[in-house]
């Protein structure tokens, strides 16, 4: 139920009690029940205002959490560049603290060591020839 309607019920059967409460005398084995519903409604009104208190605390509690995470937000980011700056933003360190590297890590391949060798041998058979104009 909601909270308004557990209000709404502490209220009615608060009414119902209060105005009892001149003839109860004369109720006879009903002034138990009259006593144990006063004892309920008192017992509500008290958890009635608890559970006001506990959703004020945790709306004060949710504000801190969410102000938390937008300042532990902007460190995270600061100290992740600084990470990134410290290893290089391509590191294969990164994922040792739970970061991508830009990018895919390099490694000279044996293919990729071979053509600028063979580039270099290719021209250094190359010859110069002049055409003469015809």
């Amino acid at each position: 139920m909601r909270q308004r309607r557990y209000a709404d019920i502490a209220n009615t059967w608060n009414v119902m009690v209060e105005n009892a409460r001149p003839i109860v005398e004369s109720l006879g084995p009903a002034a138990e029940r009259h006593q144990a519903l006063e004892t309920r409604v008192q017992g509500l009104v008290r958890l009635n205002e608890q559970a006001e208190a506990m959703r004020s605390e945790l709306s004060s509690v949710m504000k801190q959490r969410r102000e938390l995470t937008l300042e532990g937000a902007e460190t995270y980011r600061r100290f992740r560049a600084d990470l990134q700056a410290h290893h290089g933003l391509d590191s294969v360190e990164l994922i040792r603290y739970g970061l991508q590297p830009k990018g895919r890590p390099r490694k000279a391949t044996k293919k990729k060591v071979e053509e600028p060798a063979k580039a270099k041998s290719v021209e250094a058979g190359k010859v110069d020839v002049e055409v003469a104009p015809a």
